[in-house]
């Protein structure tokens, strides 16, 4: 399973309406937007503590069935209205590039965003830039 991780550009819908710091994942779809999960972590669950956490959870919700399972946190959204940043394996976070680890830190507000790309709970003890 490889699937894009995103960013909302700035002054869009999506930026404003998605929690900051949210895993995005997504799929272009055949009418040309991107069906988008999110998951923003909103009421404090102890089980996702960082980016890698709540980019697996959106993933899970994004792959489940055909459609993935019913949810809130989804919506379609036109290809400019979003920045590709890395994709999700199912088990790590890969960042494409230098400003794409920018665009992220800048998502994340953080400085160290090694912290973020590794599931807490996981025993990957490698990341790959």
């Amino acid at each position: 399973m490889h699937l894009s991780i995103y960013v909302p550009k700035p002054g869009t819908f999506a930026a404003k309406t998605i929690l900051p710091k949210s895993g995005i994942v997504g799929t272009i779809q055949e009418d040309g937007r991107i069906r988008i999960d999110y998951e923003g972590n909103k009421y404090g669950s102890a089980n996702v503590k960082n980016f890698a956490d709540r980019v697996l959870h959106a993933a899970g919700r994004h792959t489940y069935g055909d459609k993935g399972y019913p949810t809130v946190a989804r919506m379609w959204v036109d290809q400019q209205d979003v920045i590709e940043v890395g994709c999700w394996d199912g088990c790590y976070v890969r960042v494409l590039g230098d400003e794409a680890i920018r665009m992220l830190e800048r998502w994340l507000d953080v400085t160290d965003l090694l912290n973020e790309l590794v599931p807490s709970g996981s025993v990957i003890n490698e990341v790959r830039f």
